[in-house]
């Protein structure tokens, strides 16, 4: 006789848990900021994704703000600066479950908002303490304007362009060459031609006051633009310069770039065998209708030989 012995072998798959994913629309933002949660994109071999369920805790804490729901895409609003982290659970028919954790970042209005008058003149400039500097939201407009086709001398007079050589623009601010700015005076830190208790910031100061917002592919009118939370007030004034082939004295970048004078020294390229004198500044560079680009200067030489001249300027407050 033989015995047959054997046993049943399920093919039935391994039940896995759900992955969870999450994107979350805008990353950085504030108060008014309607943010958008989406998990659509969460997947489990073993289930639909109408089947999934989700729930969120909004503030990280631990505890679950809702209860599980087939609403994969949620907008929200927050308060409070910082970072607000966010977590999402899934879970799938079987109560299998997973987690994804993401985090926002949000500005608050600045409340360290004022003005000066700056007693050589008694003209009256915004201000803002941003990330701990006070520094001047309205460029600098203090001094004589000139014709674009004259370049300042060590006179004892403070001189600037205006764009377009146009007093009409005067409200943009004084288009000063370093030498002026720094009034043939060539240190870092040092007070130039800002009014008494303010003095022409290094590239250091620019990069420190600038580092609590994004200097990357943001959209720089939000965060750093007229009404925006820093009150810095940015601007795309242009600057100017002149093509060392043509000679041609222009206005580069109006609408779409600014550049502001610091007091570290420039530093001296070549091109083309022309020798010109590359600035030393921070440049915001408008890269499309609403994603702006932060740079710092000295970068990557210019397509073109040309001269930068001039450039608007804003004062920082001296330490107290």
């Amino acid at each position: 006789m033989i015995i047959l012995v054997g046993g049943v072998v399920s093919c039935k798959p391994e039940n896995i848990s759900p992955v969870a994913r999450l994107e979350i629309t805008p990353a950085i933002g504030d108060s008014l900021t309607v943010f958008y949660f989406d998990a659509r994109n969460t997947t489990d071999e073993n289930n639909y994704l109408l089947s999934l369920k989700v729930r969120w805790d909004w503030d990280g804490d631990g505890y679950w703000d809702t209860d599980f729901s087939a609403n994969k895409e949620e907008v929200r609003r927050f308060s409070g600066a910082g970072y607000h982290h966010v977590r999402m659970q899934v879970t799938d028919l079987d109560g299998l479950v997973s987690m994804v954790e993401d985090s926002i970042y949000l500005f608050e209005q600045n409340s360290y908002l004022d003005s000066m008058t700056d007693p050589r003149d008694q003209q009256v400039y915004r201000i803002a303490r941003i990330n701990g500097y006070w520094i001047m939201t309205e460029n600098l407009r203090y001094g004589i304007a000139i014709s674009d086709s004259v370049y300042p001398a060590d006179n004892q007079v403070t001189e600037f362009h205006l764009f377009n050589n146009s007093a009409e623009n005067l409200s943009y601010g004084g288009l000063y060459t370093w030498d002026e700015v720094m009034l043939y005076n060539y240190r870092v830190d040092n007070q130039g031609i800002c009014p008494p208790g303010w003095h022409v910031p290094s590239a250091r100061e620019w990069r420190n006051c600038l580092a609590a917002y994004p200097n990357h592919g943001a959209n720089m009118d939000y965060y750093l633009g007229p009404g925006s939370p820093s009150g810095f007030n940015l601007e795309f004034y242009g600057s100017l310069s002149r093509n060392l082939q043509t000679g041609r004295v222009y206005y580069p970048g109006f609408t779409q770039s600014v550049d502001f004078w610091c007091s570290d020294p420039p530093e001296n390229h070549w091109y083309l065998d022309e020798r010109y004198e590359f600035v030393s500044a921070v440049s915001f560079w408008s890269l499309g209708r609403n994603t702006h680009l932060v740079e710092y200067r000295p970068v990557d030489p210019p397509f073109i030989p040309v001269r930068i001249i001039s450039h608007y300027l804003r004062c920082f407050k001296n330490d107290e």
